[in-house]
């Protein structure tokens, strides 16, 4: 997604599914929005649930790229 350049912003429990593979699927890309391919980050305020908000988002920046979706992974996982 990614690669795509597309961040997410709403990664959480509820948007992570588990196939009967194992493999895990993002869904509701309702939040989603495009990053710039020269690297110019969102500047959206609309993000993610408070739990699994980055720090950068809780101190109020609107320019973020893509680890916004790393940290909410990352507490999805902790």
């Amino acid at each position: 997604m990614h690669g795509a350049g597309v961040v997410h912003r709403d990664i959480k429990p509820d948007n992570i599914l588990v196939g009967e593979d194992g493999a895990f699927k993002i869904c509701n890309l309702g939040m989603a929005a495009p990053v710039n391919p020269a690297g110019v980050p969102c500047e959206e305020d609309r993000v993610c649930t408070l739990w699994y908000r980055a720090p950068e988002l809780v101190m109020g920046v609107r320019a973020y790229g893509t680890a916004v979706d790393v940290w909410s992974l990352g507490c999805v996982m902790a």
